[in-house]
């Protein structure tokens, strides 16, 4: 019987630690992967692409005007065909063009900071839902463990032929207890499922059983540095840099609206051709429009607030980012310390502790309520270094999203 619970704690931990057979990724290739082909991030380098394309017209001259009228005149008792040809060439020379320029600059700007937002979120979303199935299939494997000992625990005591009153109350705890067990691998086994649905919604793999991640260890004892995080913070922050296009979108369409309120003018040249005396004219001129009675002075003081509005939100992202960014870091450096008392070594500890106490529990050395106990705190401490794990990635990707990481993976590896 010691042989067999030796066996079944060492074949069940292999499926924990193994690597999987099949196409194994990185967690640089899944981000890589996502980015390349997430339909949310092409929607936003689309929506880049029509913004540029839109300051490229923004800088375009007004095309000139040509218009003709064909008649009939009449000098006395002459009369013939008349013709009358013009073309008007506006001159963009109030700098109307130049600021609807950079208002259309400004907005590929926003849309610039937009798919960095979107491509920091979806690289966190697919490292946040690669750690959850990686980590749930070590706690499903672990459930599946203690479910199996519990099994022959139960077919142990079920082999006394003269069980004692002690015994048959030890048969009944190990019953309600392997029921737990069941259930919870159930549900876990649930969690592992659907931590792989939703990693699919990010990257495209393939079938569950052949797919392997390769995702490093979050150890909280690598070469990972505060310094300049709150700096770089400030400056490249995606809300903040979007921020920063709205303050210059804004002055720019006041500018514009100002510019706007005294029109361009246009040279006109012309020909004409009376055909009752065979006269013709020739000249040319200049046309302006006469700004009378809109002089767009409300949409001036509009923009204006709306500038001052830009400008007062970006004042308080700034504050709001340098505040979370410390906050998170903060987090970090407490979660880094948890993840380095909790190492990958405990798994080994734990299982070497609960195989020590199987043989003791079956040689008589060790009563049921001890085994339970120790039991329980094996699997507690099981989830506490899964547990730092999540964790330590939580606020990890919190800093780097606030931060504008470029490499999470490297980062993460760097923890």
């Amino acid at each position: 019987m010691q042989w067999i619970m030796a066996l079944v704690i060492a074949g069940t931990w292999g499926s924990v630690t193994r690597a999987d057979s099949g196409t194994r990724y990185s967690a640089s290739a899944l981000v890589g992967q996502a980015l390349a082909e997430h339909p949310r991030v092409a929607a936003l380098r689309a929506r880049l692409d029509a913004t540029r394309h839109f300051a490229d017209q923004a800088g375009a001259w007004p095309n000139p005007e040509i218009t003709g009228a064909l008649g009939r005149s009449r000098a006395g008792t002459a009369a013939g065909a008349s013709l009358e040809a013009s073309i008007s060439q506006p001159l963009p020379v109030t700098g109307r063009i130049g600021a609807g320029r950079r208002a259309a600059r400004a907005e590929a700007d926003r849309a610039q900071s937009e798919l960095r937002a979107g491509e920091i979120e979806t690289a966190a979303g697919t490292l946040r839902q690669a750690y959850a199935w990686v980590l749930s299939r070590r706690l499903a494997a672990f459930a599946e463990t203690r479910q199996r000992r519990f099994e022959v625990v139960r077919e142990y005591l079920a082999g006394q032929v003269f069980a004692s009153p002690q015994r048959k109350a030890e048969s009944r705890i190990v019953e309600h207890r392997l029921r737990a067990l069941t259930l919870d691998h159930v549900r876990i086994d649930a969690d592992v499922e659907a931590a792989w649905a939703r990693l699919t919604a990010y990257v495209a793999l393939p079938g569950l059983p052949e797919t392997g991640l390769d995702l490093p260890w979050l150890a909280g004892t690598g070469t990972w540095s505060d310094e300049g995080v709150v700096a770089r913070a400030l400056e490249a922050n995606p809300a903040l840099s979007g921020q920063r296009a709205a303050v210059a979108t804004a002055a720019a369409d006041r500018d514009l609206a100002a510019r706007a309120a005294w029109p361009d003018p246009a040279i006109i040249a012309f020909t004409s051709r009376n055909g009752a005396d065979e006269s013709r004219a020739t000249g040319g001129g200049l046309g302006i429009t006469v700004p009378l009675f809109d002089r767009r002075r409300g949409l001036i003081r509009g923009l204006d607030a709306r500038r001052r509005a830009e400008e007062a939100g970006l004042a308080a992202g700034r504050r709001e980012v340098e505040a979370g960014t410390r906050a998170a870091l903060a987090e970090l450096r407490a979660a880094r310390q948890a993840a380095a008392g909790f190492p990958a070594s405990l798994f080994d500890t734990v299982t070497s502790q609960l195989t020590d106490a199987d043989q003791a529990f079956q040689r008589g050395q060790l009563d049921l309520l001890t085994y339970l106990e120790l039991d329980q705190e094996a699997s507690d401490t099981f989830q506490r270094v899964l547990g730092t794990q999540r964790d330590l990635l939580e606020r990890a990707l919190a800093v780097f999203e606030l931060s504008d990481e470029s490499d999470m993976p490297a980062a993460l590896a760097r923890l």
